[in-house]
């Protein structure tokens, strides 16, 4: 004979786990209900946002001006000064891993510094005036920081005796290897190193 008392406890206690399931679905259909509603409201009493249509042909006497410089950063003359600098200082800048410099056909020679720690990570270089000086720079700070550069006064900023003898005999070897402008970046020599004293003074 079947066991009906068995039957019908196995009913009631399913159909009690049915019906909790059901109250927890619930719950939760209440809680989905309730956040959708939330952001409907936030939605409807959100600002409009402001769209504004950029015009492509605002100032176009100025974006035809700058198309034209992207072309030329330098002149003919100057590019040449330039790469005779750079041919020069070849093997410095190549040996050196905080810094580089590179080409770009729309803004010219850039600086590249490479260290982590720099703020300020690029500069255009728009003269060979300003590439020389550049480079005459850097060599003279390879000196200043060489390990085995024993400064006498950590005090002061300006170059030792050494470090500016140094720095002059490095330069001055590279510079004679040019094949132009050599007479006038020679005499610039002198000019560079009183500008780098007197800066600290």
């Amino acid at each position: 004979m079947p066991d009906y008392k068995e039957m019908y406890l196995t009913m009631v206690r399913e159909t009690e786990k049915a019906i909790t399931i059901l109250e927890e679905v619930e719950e939760a259909s209440n809680i989905l209900i309730a956040a959708q509603r939330d952001c409907e409201e936030m939605y409807i009493n959100s600002p409009e946002p402001v769209v504004q249509l950029l015009d492509r042909r605002d100032r176009p006497a100025e974006r035809e001006a700058g198309n034209k410089a992207n072309h030329t950063p330098y002149t003919e003359a100057e590019k040449r000064r330039i790469d005779n600098i750079l041919k020069a200082f070849a093997n410095f800048i190549r040996e050196q891993n905080y810094f580089d410099i590179v080409y770009s056909e729309k803004v010219g020679y850039v600086q590249l510094l490479t260290g982590r720690a720099e703020t300020e990570p690029a500069t255009i270089l728009k003269t060979a005036e300003e590439m020389i000086d550049t480079l005459f720079y850097e060599v003279t700070n390879k000196v200043v920081y060489d390990p085995n550069n024993q400064r006498p006064n950590r005090d002061t900023l300006e170059l030792s005796e050494y470090e500016e003898s140094e720095s002059r005999r490095l330069l001055t070897e590279i510079v004679d290897t040019m094949e132009e402008d050599r007479d006038c970046w020679t005499a610039y020599l002198d000019a560079y190193f009183k500008d780098y004293q007197g800066s600290f003074k």
